[in-house]
């Protein structure tokens, strides 16, 4: 009996997980932009850019489009969407884009409050989506995100300095929930194809 060409007789490989690339990803941006939000990173804010074009945007864009071919919406939304946000705020920071530049009547960080709220809303989205269809911790960590941002808004819109500091401390707490998450998924034997069973000890 002939066999066809395909390959389907054979076993299909295992497909790795993204989510802990995208959230690796996230978190790590996320201690970035915390330590803008606490006024560390003032005097050289442009530093942003590089973190925002690639560890925020490319990483978890490239996350979240392997996410949807595992078949995985919420994970392939939620990474793509983000990934769009640190490209966006790294234009935001870029020199060359001349953004701040061009707002000479000081509205410059009343604008990006209003884009700020915007994001508030959709976080909101994530939040509850995440509430009914992930694990608790994915929820934390897109709430805490939800409320990081509540402040920032707030703080743009309004000029209210501490709401700042509230921000970047919510922020960072997002990102250990976030690098905790990560941890467990690298640490679990179920999301390698490499074979484990040598290993005495677990992370």
């Amino acid at each position: 009996m002939k066999l066809c060409s395909c390959n389907c007789h054979q076993a299909q490989r295992k497909q790795a997980d993204p989510t802990a690339l995208g959230i690796m990803s996230f978190s790590i941006s996320t201690v970035v932009l915390a330590l803008l939000s606490l006024g560390i990173v003032t005097d050289n804010s442009t530093v942003i850019c590089g973190w925002g074009f690639f560890m925020g945007g490319l990483c978890q864009f490239i996350a979240g489009m392997w996410d949807f071919a595992r078949g995985n919406n919420f994970g392939g939304c939620a990474f793509a969407v983000y990934g769009a946000f640190w490209f966006t705020t790294g234009v935001n920071f870029l020199p060359a884009a001349g953004i701040a530049q061009d707002y000479t009547d000081g509205t410059y960080l009343k604008a990006t409050g209003i884009c700020t709220f915007a994001w508030v809303i959709l976080n909101a989205i994530f939040s509850y989506s995440a509430w009914r269809t992930q694990p608790k911790t994915s929820f934390i960590t897109f709430f805490l995100l939800f409320l990081s941002l509540v402040f920032l808004s707030i703080a743009q819109l309004f000029g209210v300095q501490v709401c700042f500091t509230i921000c970047g401390i919510v922020q960072l707490l997002a990102a250990a929930v976030g690098l905790y998450v990560s941890t467990v998924i690298l640490s679990t034997p179920d999301t390698t194809n490499e074979d484990l069973s040598m290993l005495d000890d677990k992370v």
